[in-house]
């Protein structure tokens, strides 16, 4: 199932039933819309975003144009605006945005740049 896709777990018996977040390539840019979904709409999920999802984001923008393929740069770039139109916007069930949050917006900044450039100078 490929990140944020709307999802009910049913069971006729009491379960254990774990998920989380997963960062692969070929799905970065439907977690980033979810990521984004679930700033703007709090109470579509039982899930919440944590520091630590944005630490991660941080840390894998801060070098994916150096392992992703050029189509997986290009595929990931166009998704970016969802959080850079907004730099200083605070989470919803914050009032003020977090560092953690904030160390991803400006991760996120440096790799837009860094593959526009690298778009800038392939051959046409």
């Amino acid at each position: 199932m490929p990140p944020s896709c709307p999802h009910a777990v049913f069971t006729p018996d009491d379960s254990l039933v774990v998920g989380g977040h997963f960062y692969t390539s070929a799905h970065l840019p439907s977690t980033l819309e979810g990521f984004n979904l679930l700033e703007q709409k709090q109470g579509i999920s039982n899930e919440s975003l944590e520091d630590s999802h944005y630490e991660t984001l941080a840390e894998i923008f801060s070098s994916y144009d150096k392992v992703a393929t050029p189509e997986e740069v290009k595929r990931v770039w166009v998704t970016c605006d969802l959080f850079l139109g907004s730099r200083t916007k605070p989470r919803p069930t914050t009032s003020r945005p977090t560092t953690s949050r904030a160390k991803f917006i400006n991760s996120l900044g440096d790799f837009y740049n860094r593959a526009a450039e690298s778009f800038s100078q392939e051959p046409e």
